[in-house]
């Protein structure tokens, strides 16, 4: 058996496809100009590879050498020096040793009970001096990506989001199920072995075709094509081979690689799509869209027209020719929207997917366009009791990963009342009895235990508040006027250039565009527009002055006298530095004149900003939002502390740590060291975010000796928690950026951070 995974994963990884008769030209229109291309392979510095090392997570499995990068960050005072020349001497001599890039393929089911190969997902597991070279080469070149990437891909790509497929998804499936209306087709493709079989000619001759420098082309390509493997099988190393094609699954440049691969498609798509008289799905003939992609995801539209899959398939084939990149035929399904059975048949015969019947799994969740039950989300609640299972003898720091849990759903369904109950009384058991809650254990209710902390709970989020808040996430990218492919198909399809505070809801709506209007009265007034030249922001509809938003003042039918349009701008009303308010206007509203006259000429932006609870304008975050939902209860005076210290034990650990800080006449009474830390200055100078950092810190390792000892049995004397806790300060002091001061110098020294 063992014999047979080593020679399957060394014959598939070594099989290659050198078709170099590709048509690429004319597809890159988007491409790096010179001044990019220079920056992206200027000199690396210590700086530089120290940040990708300190960036690489500790809980990663190691590679081939047996180091986590947590012994780097640990020992960075004694091996930082030699992985600075290592590193550097890959850059500037493109060379890498065989041992730096030698990997294990540690293989993960895919399925609960695997037989056979196929059943499991290879999973590189690199070494942390090469992760380090390719988190440096990742670094310089993703944020490029957003220029080179077009819209439909949201995978890898900052400031773009998975949601946004699947609304967009559910929007332009909706209907599917009638027996009227536009014949349409969705393909749902499946890529067969995705990251294994890209070619590395196609890869080469892509990053060259995008503008990327000769000497990043090269450095790339070494760290792809030179790895060899070794497959893991019960912790034994089987096997030592090298590879033809693909990229690896835990190789932190893999990713990107992968979208750039998958731009190609779009690329062709769009081509020939142009070319050959392809006919849109309905909603997408304006943005020209023609399909959606989250890495190897690809959801391809149309009308259930035999001409446009014809250049679908002539797209996949040329793609697959050039790339290696397959569609696997028995996992690819077809969806029809109002075509008969004779005209499926023509289109399966050119295309041969399987027929899939909504609502299908796309992205992890379901694609239901009415308003979701809890039949559809019983895969969540189940996920949720598992972990819980899985975790209960675990620490009690891990309940909030567990609440996070139904984020990625909450994001882009508004979830059943008897669901969010399940959740949290599963949550509420696990807080209580580490299992199912029982009556009476729960001793504060779970509406207090959510409240933040700042009003005297432990900041647990109610999971109806936060859900409310990711969704209006979604409201938040409208209103903002976010550049994605969401935004503008909502510009485009339901706002027709009205704006998203005045539109009613109508009967044909989806269910999640009903809840998503539904929402907008709870964040009306924390919704500003800063103006800047005025040609941004809607003068009736948007909060851009003190005297609120102008529709609730001045009636339509005044505007509409006035002979004004509804979707008119701010700076549409300002003539020569003055304002253009009708006559009758000034007598009836008095204020209009008072408000500040926007310098329409300027070159400053509007902009959107958020007014939080204290009425100040700061960046829009879920955070804020599930504050604004959260009933507002009085703060209480302790809640930027923790707890604890006079029990022997956490005495001595006490002491160890004011001795550090050099304060002795710090308290122990816990009562008294609320009033301490509650009355000190909270800011920014060093001393105030090391007396926080000691204090959180040392509370978190004794908390977690309690749970040892109390789950587990095991014990640690304060000696070992005192030596765990000064090392866990001195790694987070490392991680600070701080101005040099003679403050800074003196706690570097104390804490031997460099």
């Amino acid at each position: 058996m063992e014999k047979q995974f080593v020679n399957h994963f060394k014959n598939f990884l070594g099989n290659s496809n050198p078709n170099t008769e590709w048509n690429l030209e004319g597809l890159f229109y988007n491409t790096i100009n010179t001044n990019e291309a220079e920056q992206m392979v200027m000199e690396v510095s210590d700086v530089e590879i120290k940040a990708a090392m300190f960036d690489i997570d500790e809980n990663k499995a190691p590679g081939p050498d047996g180091y986590t990068s947590k012994f780097f960050k640990k020992a960075w005072h004694i091996v930082g020096s030699d992985v600075c020349l290592a590193v550097k001497e890959f850059f500037q001599t493109g060379k890498l040793l065989g041992e730096m890039n030698a990997t294990l393929i540690s293989l993960v089911p895919k399925v609960p009970h695997p037989n056979k190969v196929a059943d499991f997902r290879p999973i590189a597991c690199c070494n942390v001096v090469y992760k380090c070279i390719s988190k440096i080469l990742t670094n310089r070149f993703k944020e490029i990506l957003k220029t080179l990437v077009n819209l439909n891909q949201s995978a890898f790509i900052e400031g773009r989001l998975i949601q946004d497929n699947i609304l967009i998804t559910q929007e332009l499936l909706k209907g599917y199920d009638r027996k009227s209306g536009p014949k349409r087709c969705c393909l749902k493709i499946d890529i067969a072995k995705a990251y294994d079989t890209v070619e590395w000619n196609f890869l080469r001759v892509i990053l060259e075709k995008f503008g990327f420098h000769r000497k990043m082309v090269h450095w790339i390509m070494v760290c792809v094509s030179y790895a060899k493997f070794s497959i893991c099988l019960n912790g034994e190393r089987k096997g030592y081979f090298k590879s033809g094609r693909g990229l690896r699954q835990g190789d932190p440049i893999s990713p990107y690689l992968f979208t750039l691969v998958m731009e190609v498609f779009t690329l062709l798509m769009k081509r020939n799509a142009q070319q050959g008289g392809f006919k849109y799905h309905m909603g997408c003939n304006e943005l020209k869209l023609t399909h959606l992609c989250f890495a190897d995801d690809l959801l391809v539209l149309c009308q259930a027209d035999i001409n446009s899959i014809t250049i679908i398939k002539n797209t996949l084939m040329e793609f697959s020719s050039a790339s290696g990149l397959l569609p696997n035929m028995n996992k690819s399904t077809a969806f029809f929207g109002n075509v008969g059975n004779e005209e499926m048949s023509e289109i399966l015969e050119v295309l041969p997917f399987s027929i899939g019947k909504l609502p299908v799994k796309y992205l992890g969740v379901r694609l239901i366009t009415k308003r979701i039950g809890a039949k559809e989300c019983k895969q969540l609640i189940d996920k949720v009791k598992n972990r819980v299972n899985d975790w209960k003898n675990r620490y009690l720091s891990y309940a909030s990963v567990l609440a996070s849990m139904h984020v990625y759903w909450a994001a882009v369904f508004l979830l059943p009342k008897s669901v969010i109950y399940d959740i949290d009384r599963v949550l509420n058991g696990f807080l209580w009895s580490k299992g199912e809650l029982k009556k009476g254990q729960a001793k504060v209710a779970w509406k207090t235990v959510c409240t933040p902390k700042s009003q005297g709970g432990l900041g647990l989020r109610r999971l109806d508040i936060w859900n409310e808040a990711l969704l209006i996430k979604n409201l938040w990218s409208i209103a903002s006027d976010k550049n994605s492919l969401w935004v503008k198909w909502v510009n485009m399809f339901k706002l027709k250039g009205r704006s998203i505070w005045e539109i009613q809801k109508e009967q044909n709506d989806s269910w999640m565009w009903k809840t998503m209007l539904d929402l907008r009265g709870k964040i009306r007034s924390s919704v500003w527009k800063i103006v800047g030249n005025g040609s941004n922001t809607n003068i009736w509809h948007d909060q851009w002055c003190n005297m609120g938003v102008l529709s609730n003042i001045i009636t339509r039918r005044n505007v509409y006298d006035a002979r004004f349009q509804d979707n008119m701008n701010v700076d549409e009303m300002v003539n020569n530095g003055e304002w253009r308010w009708p006559v009758e206007w000034v007598e009836m509203y008095p204020d209009l004149n008072e408000i500040p006259i926007p310098a329409v000429d300027g070159q400053s932006a509007d902009q959107t900003k958020w007014k939080d609870i204290n009425g100040s304008f700061v960046e829009f975050s879920t955070k804020q939002v599930w504050k604004k939902l959260c009933l507002q209860n009085d703060e209480v005076h302790w809640h930027k502390v923790h707890l604890f210290f006079e029990c022997e034990f956490t005495k001595r650990i006490w002491e160890e740590m004011k001795r550090k800080m050099e304060d002795g006449d710090m308290p122990n009474s816990w009562v008294n060291l609320i009033e301490y830390y509650g009355t000190s200055p909270c800011n920014n100078s060093i001393n105030s975010v090391l007396k926080r950092i000691i204090l959180a810190t040392t509370v978190y390792y004794i908390w977690k000796e309690r749970n040892k000892r109390l789950f587990t049995g095991e014990v640690q004397s304060s000696d070992v928690v005192t030596k765990v806790i000064t090392e866990s300060i001195r790694l987070q002091l490392l991680g600070l950026k701080v101005k040099k001061s003679v403050n800074v110098e003196k706690v570097a020294k104390r804490w031997m951070v460099e």
